[in-house]
């Protein structure tokens, strides 16, 4: 007999000596959503700032290593599975054309693209230009929602969005600037709002999409 741990079993069972840690192609990610319907859309969504500002505020390696163990954390749309030939043997991750790419982004795959300094100042441009717009008031907190299957490892998963992106975003001893507020569905809902693209925030994945490096 055949069992997967991971998440909240992985501490239990990581050094077992019946373990055998297998490559996945399944990826996952925080998916925003710029159209939702009716009227619902955050206007701080809409800032190319506060978007880049999510996506650096982002610690990958703390998420895969203590909230969805064991996993590995990816800088965009591709999983770290890749293919190879005997004719083209290098990893497309850890060539000099995907590094340079990463390089001119301004991202650091050594820290997963985790940057919490600059991610708080862009959100500080992002949220001063959206109350210059009159989009909110100087003194109103800014909330996004983040929309969550409500069982097992997803409550993790929410706490975590929720501690991770209110911690980088506000300092200590000041007044609150951003919340997030955590919507927890049946799973029904889940895939009706997702498909509708009626979230701000929402943690999904895919499976099968292994990147042919050749």
């Amino acid at each position: 007999d055949v069992a997967g741990v991971g998440g909240e079993f992985w501490e239990e069972y990581e050094s077992n000596k019946n373990l055998y840690v297998a490559p996945s192609n399944s990826f996952y990610r925080l998916a925003i959503s710029l159209e939702r319907p009716d009227g619902k859309a955050k206007p701080i969504l809409k800032y190319d700032d506060f978007r880049r500002a999510l996506y650096l505020a982002t610690d990958r390696g703390d998420f895969a290593d203590n909230v969805q163990p064991p996993s590995e954390g990816a800088l965009g749309y591709l999983s770290n599975i890749h293919q190879v030939s005997e004719w083209s043997n290098e990893a497309y991750a850890t060539s000099d054309t995907s590094l340079d790419q990463l390089d001119d982004l301004g991202l650091d795959p050594d820290n997963n693209g985790f940057n919490s300094g600059e991610a708080k100042r862009l959100f500080d441009k992002a949220r001063a230009a959206a109350i210059e717009n009159g989009e909110y008031k100087s003194d109103e907190v800014i909330e996004i929602e983040f929309l969550y299957y409500d069982a097992g490892s997803n409550k993790r998963i929410a706490d975590w969005v929720k501690a991770q992106y209110e911690g980088v975003f506000n300092k200590d001893g000041e007044p609150k600037e951003f919340e997030v507020k955590l919507n927890a569905v049946s799973s029904d809902e889940l895939s009706a709002q997702r498909n509708a693209g009626d979230f701000d925030l929402v943690f999904t994945g895919m499976s099968g999409a292994t990147f042919q490096a050749t």
